[in-house]
């Protein structure tokens, strides 16, 4: 059985595997819009929005080597041994984030057979770029604090368009 776990930031585990204690994230928005009522039962909308994240908070994926091993007997930490192997997660300020996308709508209201049907048609575009990540001294190793796996998934787990098309009928 090997133990695996998330750490605090100032426990010895986290640290000696690059933990440093955390900052706030700064960010920076920008949202702009337009809304065009087209004819008297349409109106469409379009809004670009921009979000600029510093020092974004993200887990940690580590694991226990030897080296870190090594460090934690050094400094005391009783029954480090048994961590050889072992998954050992910690927050840190890991990136930057710059977001930006925007929004269509199409809305439009139709009387029809003595009640209403509502047309909704709605596309978004996202993107995410991972910027600037950041790096730790990993047992004398600058070692970046998310690997290229982790900035992909934040990168595309999102899709970059998506749209949804609602139709709602109502009487009364």
């Amino acid at each position: 059985l090997v133990p695996s776990g998330t750490y605090p930031v100032d426990n010895p585990v986290a640290q000696v595997l690059g933990a440093e204690s955390l900052k706030v994230e700064k960010s920076r928005g920008f949202t702009l819009g337009v809304v065009w009522d087209a004819l008297p039962n349409v109106t469409l909308t379009l809004d670009y929005y921009r979000l600029q994240v510093d020092d974004r908070i993200g887990l940690i994926a580590s694991h226990v080597d030897q080296a870190a091993v090594d460090a934690l007997n050094a400094a005391g930490y009783p029954d480090a041994d048994l961590l050889l192997g072992s998954a050992a997660n910690f927050f840190g300020n890991a990136f930057d984030s710059d977001i930006h996308g925007w929004d269509f709508v199409v809305a439009s209201r139709h009387e029809i057979g003595g009640g209403t049907l509502n047309v909704d048609f709605r596309h978004n575009y996202n993107r995410q770029d991972v910027e600037n990540v950041d790096t730790a001294l990993v047992a004398g190793v600058e070692t970046p604090l998310i690997d290229g796996g982790r900035q992909y998934d934040l990168e595309n787990q999102v899709p970059r368009h998506r749209s949804t098309l609602t139709l709602d009928y109502g009487k009364g």
